[in-house]
């Protein structure tokens, strides 16, 4: 195989270099798109967590409250 692609070192070195360029950045671009769709991803999980310690800490401001209203109310029974 060799043999019908035989070039003297002067023809195969640049083409060598263009192969070796376009591989480079086809991997660059590569390595772009999946660190923006890591990114992406990280970024949707960073306002999922957000979302969830908004709503535990509004539950357990609920719960707190009730705790506050049940004492009132006991301690409202307690004093009659």
């Amino acid at each position: 195989m060799m043999y019908f692609f035989h070039y003297s070192s002067k023809e195969m070195l640049p083409v060598l270099l263009i192969v070796l360029l376009v591989f480079y950045m086809a991997g660059s671009f590569i390595q772009m798109k999946v660190n923006s769709f890591v990114r992406q991803i990280n970024e949707e999980m960073a306002a999922k967590e957000a979302e969830e310690a908004q709503k535990a800490q509004e539950v357990s401001l609920e719960g707190e409250m009730g705790e506050k209203t049940e004492n009132a109310g006991a301690d409202a029974e307690g004093e009659t």
